[in-house]
């Protein structure tokens, strides 16, 4: 059976290729302002395989009629059952902004920048908590979640780059899922100009396996030249999140993140599991 959450960061990978899900119809004449759809989840418990499936941009007072819902595998239609549990829960979203705070950000504009996109994606922001970790050779905490835009923006601008050498990418990443507890809908977005250097209690197998228990995506801001650091795609393709690069003028479109630009845009998702 199928059910669907308001969880609009609940990602975890799946071999798209192998599996599609088709939603052909809504309950609303609606359907050109939606912006698109995604598998979020995938557990299979012996032959059976349940999904949920995220319609992201559905109008609100519009879902999708589950029995519209068509799973395919290589093209062919399958069996399936699909179910609509709703919207969210408790209501809560919540985006955490994990900024790079370490030595190599001081040269180059670096941390102006990740400031600058920071504070862009903050503006577009509506109907989120938002929480701010930063991370240099160890990961801290600066402001937990909350609604509170002034805050958010003055510890933005406080940020300032370490003098000690070290990048604790993972910590920091593990530290800022860690703030996405109890919320229905999450992200979390990293901005940062490298790989992970020096100690770290963390690792990326570890980050990873704790974001899909947490069914949060990690989009990524590559703030540097060159190639975009393996760290940063890993973690992006293995938690179905996407790494974009600073050279981005505007704050990308929700139905390709997590991170909303706007409440039109990004009205309440509403996820479906399918067996």
């Amino acid at each position: 059976m199928i059910r669907g959450r308001h969880l609009s960061g609940r990602v975890l990978g799946i071999v798209a290729c192998l599996v599609a899900v088709q939603c052909l119809a809504l309950t609303s004449a609606a359907a050109e302002d939606v912006n698109g759809g995604r598998i979020v989840s995938n557990v299979r418990d012996g032959t059976t395989l349940t999904l949920e499936f995220q319609a992201d941009g559905l109008p609100e007072g519009t879902t999708i009629d589950p029995d519209s819902v068509v799973v395919t595998v290589d093209g062919k239609p399958v069996p399936s059952q699909a179910d609509d549990a709703g919207s969210s829960t408790t209501g809560v979203r919540r985006a955490i902004l994990a900024i790079d705070t370490s030595h190599s950000m001081a040269v180059g504009g670096k941390i102006e920048a990740a400031k600058a996109a920071a504070t862009t994606f903050l503006d577009a922001l509506d109907g989120y908590e938002v929480g701010l970790v930063a991370f240099a050779d160890t990961a801290t905490v600066v402001l937990p979640p909350t609604n509170d835009r002034e805050r958010l923006a003055s510890a933005i601008e406080s940020l300032t780059t370490s003098d000690s050498l070290g990048t604790a990418l993972f910590d920091g990443i593990a530290s800022a899922i860690d703030q996405t507890s109890g919320a229905d809908s999450t992200s979390v977005l990293v901005l940062s100009d490298g790989k992970q250097f020096g100690p770290s209690t963390a690792t990326s197998d570890s980050v990873v396996a704790k974001a899909k228990a947490a069914h949060v995506a990690i989009d990524s801001v590559y703030i540097g030249g060159g190639v975009t650091p393996a760290s940063l795609t890993t973690l992006a393709s293995e938690t179905n999140g996407k790494v974009i690069t600073a050279a981005l003028q505007t704050s990308p479109k929700c139905s390709n993140r997590r991170l909303p630009t706007s409440p039109r845009e990004c009205s309440s998702p509403r996820n479906f599991r399918v067996t």
